[in-house]
């Protein structure tokens, strides 16, 4: 499963018949993204083993590195006491699908 903003691809074209389901939300935080996670799943549960990637270049323009950083440690805590450790939960930035002007971004994202 794939959490992110508009910076990332609304769909992923696989090979194999099965595909990750993306929730993207326009100018999304790692909060609203979370809700609707939440939300979407209601009182069912992921399969055990199943990873959920989240991340939101507009929330990390919006709020900072480290602001971003400690709402990135919250959402995962959330993700893994609702799904009791089941789940694998990785952050990630999404590399901007528009480009950048600045050419150091891309660098500093993964530093």
């Amino acid at each position: 499963m794939i959490l992110s903003d508009q910076n990332f691809a609304p769909l992923l074209p696989l090979k194999e018949k099965s595909c990750p389901a993306i929730i993207w939300i326009e100018d999304g935080s790692l909060k609203e993204l979370g809700d609707s996670l939440c939300c979407l799943v209601g009182d069912h549960t992921l399969p055990e083993g199943s990873a959920i990637a989240i991340g939101s270049m507009s929330h990390l323009q919006k709020a900072g590195l480290a602001a971003y950083s400690n709402k990135m440690v919250t959402e995962c805590c959330r993700f893994r006491a609702l799904f009791r450790n089941q789940v694998i939960v990785i952050p990630f930035v999404p590399i901007p699908l528009c480009g950048t002007e600045d050419p150091n971004l891309v660098k500093r994202l993964l530093i």
